[in-house]
């Protein structure tokens, strides 16, 4: 009996591709090891990382293989003299499984090298392998088919109790535009969901949340949105799809959601939030949650599962909150990435490795002789103006119709969106059509987003419009202008700025006093000092926190004063920090903190009996950047 047994067929390259990956697993575990003090987001990368390569490891592995001559001389057998080519009158051989019996042209079982494994187990596995990954890739289908069913059936947000917080989280977040937010009574967790379109569904009982309570769940949804931690969490369901027999790829998309909901958290800490009142809301909302959460292709708020390890690290106040920087993120992403190359190319090689892997494989076909290689073309040179001057035309085009929508279009929607489309973009006719919306247009929400976009409008007339804005009817425009001058840097306005914190409605008083901080003044001025004992907390507190950023020694009895008949815990923590920025330690406020029932507090004014600024908070905060929805 004649058989022919090619190298590396049956069960060889099925084993030798489950070692490849439990391989590259176990090294991103062993890379976590020294990051457990390092920040959640920077294992969260490692974890998505190595993910990602063991999705890929079959491409991967089709690199140049590398001899590795300690494996077993059995799994790779090679060949000392070049195989002969077959005749015409031979039948080829196309199955690396096949083996050609000289007793009649009878077939017997197929012969593996290196194992006793048969045809009909590999078949067995390879469907039992199919139907659990399709039952999985379907139910991940089912579940993205539930989430769609309730974003469709949700109600769309539109008040501004919602929208306001949802654009000024989205600017503090550095989103291009806020998602969309619904609601649902269809689920008791509010979750992120979708990779290319993001939106935010909130539960049904999300409208009588306090202002707090929105304001942590929009900052901590919008976190995953800017992390695009949904596309990670896709792809980890696909991995677990995919390798279900494996247990280390479990462990490791368990390991990503978890990093991912601490890196979300340690980033809506960094912006601000109080830990003990974050970890407070987290609480209630998981133990509100009693039937349905979120569906499984969703990124709900959190999970009983995890929510332990994540409140002690939430209310551990020397884990690290920030991101990992570009450096450490690519040092991250390098070394995941050379260890799945170096692992997908490793194959077994005897120990004498007289041939390399890939021309083994290729078998006979490996000593054909191959076509020369056609001679490179040269290049040929097209003219270089030509593609960018049709895209200036089209540019300029796009530009004409923007600002003939603003200016005629009937529909004051429209024309919002129009001037919403102007915002970033640099010329004359842009500048000069939102200057005419902004002082003329009917429409309080037009003009409300003119004035906004001009905020990236550098120019005289622009700053002129915008101090004109302060004095429109909307109480909108108003703070949008007083914002829009901060962002400018319009320092020539801060008198007309000053009118404005005696404004009416507590928004542009806000705005007003904000903008007056950017501009690094030297003076506190008097309206600002007086918004001290304004009636508004929020107007308080942006005034303390201005008078610290201008650090006018002169303002020191005032703030003391304020701070001894304040109420507002934020407020006197912002007191505190103006008085520490000013170099001025009042014993009578140090007297009052370290007595109150506020942990917080107390331990700012023990960090300036110590000999510290007090001041080692996240700040500067608050940061008001309304963005006005088109």
């Amino acid at each position: 009996m004649t058989t022919i047994d090619l190298p590396f067929s049956g069960a060889v390259p099925l084993v030798l591709f489950l070692a490849k990956a439990t391989l590259l697993l176990v090294g991103a575990l062993l890379i976590t090891i020294p990051l457990r003090r390092s920040t959640a987001g920077a294992r969260h990368l490692v974890w998505l990382a190595v993910l990602v390569g063991v999705l890929a490891l079959p491409l991967l592995s089709r690199v140049g293989a590398l001899r590795v001559g300690v494996l077993p001389s059995g799994l790779a057998t090679v060949p000392t003299t070049p195989p002969t080519p077959p005749t015409p009158a031979t039948p080829r051989v196309r199955a690396p499984e096949a083996t050609i019996a000289a007793n009649g042209g009878a077939s017997v079982a197929p012969v593996l090298a290196g194992g006793s494994l048969t045809y009909s187990t590999l078949t067995i596995i390879a469907v039992l392998w199919s139907a659990v990954a399709l039952a999985l890739v379907g139910w991940l289908a089912a579940g993205a088919m539930s989430v769609r069913r309730i974003v469709n059936e949700a109600r769309e947000l539109t008040s501004p109790d919602w929208t306001m917080p949802l654009c000024e989280v989205a600017d503090r977040l550095d989103l291009d535009s806020p998602p969309r937010l619904v609601l649902s009574d269809r689920i008791e967790m509010a979750f992120a969901c979708g990779v290319i379109t993001p939106t935010i569904v909130l539960p049904a009982n999300a409208d009588s949340w306090s202002d707090d309570r929105r304001r942590a769940v929009l900052f901590h949804e919008l976190a995953h949105v800017r992390r695009h931690d949904l596309l990670g969490h896709t792809l980890g369901r696909l991995a677990c799809a995919v390798y279900w027999f494996h247990p280390l790829v479990w462990t490791a998309a368990k390991r990503l959601r978890a990093e991912s909901e601490r890196a979300c958290d340690d980033l809506v800490l960094s912006c601000g939030a109080r830990p003990s009142e974050y970890a407070q809301h987290l609480l209630d909302m998981v133990t509100s949650v009693r039937h349905h959460g979120a569906p499984v292709m969703a990124l709900p708020m959190a999970r009983k599962k995890e929510f332990e390890g994540r409140m002690l690290a939430i209310l551990d106040p020397t884990v690290q909150r920030t991101s990992p920087g570009r450096m450490q993120a690519a040092t991250v992403v390098a070394t995941i990435a050379a260890l799945s190359l170096s692992i997908a190319a490793v194959a077994p090689a005897s120990a004498g490795g007289v041939a390399s892997v890939a021309s083994v494989a290729k078998g006979a076909t490996a000593q054909r002789p191959q076509k020369p290689a056609p001679a490179p073309r040269a290049p040929s040179v097209k003219p270089m103006i030509a593609l960018p001057v049709r895209a200036q035309s089209s540019d300029t085009g796009r530009i004409a119709t923007l600002i003939r929508i603003l200016s005629t279009d009937a529909d004051a929607t429209v024309r919002r969106t129009a001037a919403w489309g102007l915002e970033e973009i640099q010329s004359a006719g842009a500048r000069a059509a939102l200057i005419t919306a902004l002082r003329s247009d009917a429409d309080g929400s037009v003009r409300e987003m003119a004035a906004w976009a001009l905020s990236e409008q550098a120019g005289e007339d622009a700053v002129s419009a915008l101090s004109d804005g302060l004095h429109d009817k909307s109480a909108h425009v108003r703070a949008t202008s007083a914002w829009a001058l901060g962002q400018l840097d319009a320092r020539r306005e801060a008198g007309s700025l000053e009118s404005a914190i005696s404004d009416s409605a507590g928004e542009v008083r806000e705005m007003a006093i904000w903008a007056i901080g950017q501009m690094n003044v030297r003076t506190a001025p008097r309206p600002m000092v007086n918004a001290l004992t304004d009636g508004s907390s929020q107007v308080r507190l942006l005034a303390a926190w201005a008078i610290g950023e201008i650090a006018d020694p002169s303002t020191a009895d005032a703030v003391v004063s304020a701070f001894q008949t304040e109420s507002d815990s934020q407020v006197r923590s912002a007191e505190i920090r103006a008085l520490a920025e000013m170099g001025k330690t009042s014993q009578a406020v140090l007297d009052i903190a370290v007595k109150s029932g506020d942990p917080e507090l107390r331990r700012r004014a023990v960090s300036m009996l110590a000999g510290g600024s007090g001041a080692s908070w996240p700040w500067p905060w608050p940061w008001p950047q309304p963005r006005p929805s088109p």
